[in-house]
């Protein structure tokens, strides 16, 4: 995957490695789940530049079962971006149109730009109805000055700032 994207994508955040990406395979179950607003890259170490994400859900029915993904915008309300990052709060966003979790669907974000979230997943079928998605993260190059001069990200919003703070802080404090 990287080495098909990497050299197409690297103009607008830098040059992409093409041998390291990072990924996650989700599998909603019977209990269901969610994931509330949230931005993918949390700046400090982390390289990740490109979200992918891969449905694997033949048949998917979102009025039943819900989880769609739903990408969010940053209004012009949105204090600019900063060093340290902003923090992004509710009243600076507002929800775009919900994209369905569809079988053999892929969409792709800009990391460290697009406030998303998952809205609540439900299994009423039982694990018939699970809701599986491979995401692929494309990362920069290692050494890369991906979020240098000026371009610093955002900070997530509420639901991962613990996170966030954590992954700043120097080690010696962790």
């Amino acid at each position: 995957c990287a080495k098909v994207f990497a050299p197409l994508l690297s103009g607008k955040n830098g040059p992409l490695s093409d041998d390291a990406s990072a990924s996650m395979l989700a599998c909603y179950g019977v209990d269901g789940g969610n994931f509330d607003v949230h931005i993918d890259n949390h700046g400090n170490k982390d390289r990740r530049v490109l979200t992918l994400i891969y449905y694997m859900n033949p048949g998917y029915d979102s009025e039943r079962q819900g989880g769609r993904f739903i990408p969010w915008e940053i209004t012009e309300d949105a204090p600019p971006k900063t060093e340290p990052p902003t923090k992004l709060t509710r009243d600076v966003i507002r929800p775009l149109e919900p994209i369905d979790p569809v079988g053999d669907r892929i969409i792709a974000f800009w990391t460290c730009e697009l406030p998303h979230s998952v809205e609540e997943f439900k299994a009423p079928l039982g694990k018939q109805d699970g809701r599986y998605a491979i995401t692929v993260w494309l990362t920069a190059q290692e050494g890369s000055e991906v979020f240098a001069s000026g371009r610093h990200i955002l900070s997530p919003t509420a639901a991962h700032d613990q996170r966030a703070v954590q992954e700043r802080a120097p080690s010696e404090e962790r």
